[in-house]
């Protein structure tokens, strides 16, 4: 049997098929569309119970940050939030479920109950809108340079822009560098002591450690201390609204994970930090039982809010990644999801699905964006379908898409296509 030739493939390209349903509300979240600089008010039933109900959490990640979470070469979840977040599903007697969303978009995702919880750094913008666990990570960093350097003060991470920057390989700076500067600005060092002699004889202009190690290697004389704070990890569980029963159990499990070390374990495995150097957590800033400390999930928002939640694989199921669909290699493939409007904005054109990453070169397998050709409101679905083809060489292939609005800025729940290429027979 022929298959088609790859390049009859680009009449075909990329297709759209959105169908118009029936809005409908989830069984745990009303969201009414707004297009008012107004609050949007999200109701809740008791979030516990509905998981408990459903037998899995929900859990939102990000997995473009590497190490807190991150897509394998065989494309599987993994890092930091994932482990203690499967940790604490473990601990409650639930499966975890792991939704891929951008970073900006996980707050009102918790917000309209599209998931359960998801790991975020505390700040002054997630107090303000988010319910939080008590803080499970400390971690800060700071800037050493050799003594007698010229340089005195690193105060934001603009200051580091033109200057070459010595880390620890694997550490979290390299990785949050890596997102951050030119890649010849970066140098991985297998120990600390290896970029701290290059740091003096100048080969690198500053070396970013976390605190503990930098204190440690100032006491050992020739560097200094001219920064701190730039990337501080402040870590929590949240949750959205109607989530005071989840909070007291996130906070008992967290509360037995540190007591048996298993935190600190997991931070030395995926951030690279020795144990012994981990900060102790600082004076408890949230305190979930503590009356007024919860949060309402009420949101000054201008304009409205873009989002998108997928509800179903209709082709290429890969059972949330446990069950990876086989292919021939080369053959021609439709991947299809159903698909919410989610938000609070209508989707038009030029709102668009657009390729983000993979796990290998070819996992793009041939896709084109999708273009967004009518408008699809609030509460409304759909279908969104890739014309795809699978790659030659036997293996694992995954891709992330993620759709845009039209100042090209991300939104909404992530799309994986993941298949297995099969080796072919003589």
């Amino acid at each position: 049997m022929m298959r088609t030739p790859r390049h009859s493939i680009a009449a075909l390209l990329i297709s759209l098929a959105l169908i118009l349903l029936t809005a409908c509300t989830s069984p745990f979240a009303s969201i009414q569309p707004t297009q008012d600089a107004t609050a949007i008010h999200i109701a809740y039933g008791d979030t516990w119970e509905h998981i408990k109900s459903q037998g899995k959490m929900l859990v939102g990640i990000s997995t473009d940050t590497r190490p807190f979470a991150f897509y394998t070469n065989q494309f599987q979840v993994d890092g930091f939030d994932v482990a203690i977040l499967r940790d604490i599903g473990q601990n409650l007697g639930v499966n975890v479920e792991f939704h891929d969303f951008s970073s900006d978009g996980l707050a009102f995702a918790l917000q309209s109950g599209q998931i359960d919880a998801a790991i975020m750094r505390v700040t002054t913008s997630t107090l303000s809108i988010v319910n939080l666990s008590n803080t499970f990570y400390f971690g800060d960093d700071a800037v050493l340079v050799a003594d007698g350097s010229p340089f005195n003060a690193i105060n934001t991470v603009n200051d580091l822009v033109n200057l070459r920057v010595g880390v620890t390989q694997g550490s979290i700076y390299q990785y949050w560098l890596a997102r951050m500067l030119p890649a010849e600005n970066v140098a991985a060092f297998t120990q600390s002591k290896d970029a701290i002699a290059e740091l003096k004889t100048q080969t690198v202009d500053v070396a970013l450690f976390d605190l503990a190690t930098a204190q440690a290697l100032v006491n050992q004389g020739g560097v200094h201390l001219i920064g701190q704070g730039l990337y501080r990890q402040q870590l929590a569980v949240a949750t959205g609204s109607g989530s005071q029963n989840l909070l007291s159990r996130f906070n008992n499990a967290l509360d037995k994970m540190q007591r048996e070390g298993r935190i600190n374990q997991l931070a030395h495995q995926y951030l690279a930090i020795d144990p012994t150097a981990i900060l102790p957590l600082p004076a408890a800033t949230i305190k979930p039982d503590t009356p007024g400390a919860l949060i309402t999930a009420s949101v000054p928002v201008t304009g409205c809010i873009t989002g998108l939640a997928v509800l179903q694989n209709v082709t290429l199921d890969d059972q949330f990644l446990s069950n990876v669909p086989v292919v021939q290699p080369g053959e021609n493939l439709t991947k299809t999801w159903r698909v919410r409007n989610r938000g609070t904005c209508p989707w038009y054109l030029p709102y668009r699905l657009v390729y983000l990453y993979g796990n290998a070169p070819d996992a793009r397998m041939n896709g084109l964006p999708v273009l967004i050709d009518r408008e699809i409101k609030p509460g409304q679905s759909g279908f969104l379908s890739l014309h795809l083809t699978a790659p030659e060489k036997p293996g694992i292939y995954g891709g992330v898409w993620q759709m845009i609005d039209g100042r090209s800025m991300p939104f909404g729940e992530r799309m994986h296509v993941v298949i297995s290429v099969t080796a072919t027979t003589p």
